[in-house]
This record gives C-alpha cells, structure tokens and sequence, in this order.
C-alpha cells in the first residue's frame, strides 16, 4: 500500500508539474479522445493495484495466507 501512495504522489506533485500537465494539454488538443483513453487506463491500473493491496492486506490480516 506505501508502494501505491508513493505512485500517486509522485504523480500528482512531482511528476503532473514538471510535465504531465503540459503533455496531456499538447495531446489533448491532437486528439483528446485517445489522451482520455490513455488516463483512463492510467486511473484503472492505479485503481486496481490500489485494490489489490487493500485485499492483499485483508486477507493477511485475516490469516488467508
């Protein structure tokens, strides 16, 4: 779970200032159906290893493994 904050913090204060800001704008205004895609993919990979430590713990702390 650690390894996932780090991800989306080092996403959303290092990596969204310095150049994912203006990436997404400059392929927005190419093609904004294919950069939307393209992040919501990003949020669901984010989203599922999110989940999967989130059940990864629960079933440890429950004793599943």
């Amino acid at each position: 779970m650690t390894l996932v904050w780090f991800i989306f913090t080092l996403v959303l204060f290092v990596l969204e200032p310095l150049f994912l800001h203006r990436w997404f704008t400059e392929h927005a205004k190419k093609d904004s159906d294919k950069t939307f895609a393209r992040l919501q993919q990003m949020h669901y990979l984010l989203l599922s290893l999110s989940l999967l430590a989130v059940f990864g713990a629960m079933a440890g702390s429950h004793g599943y493994f």
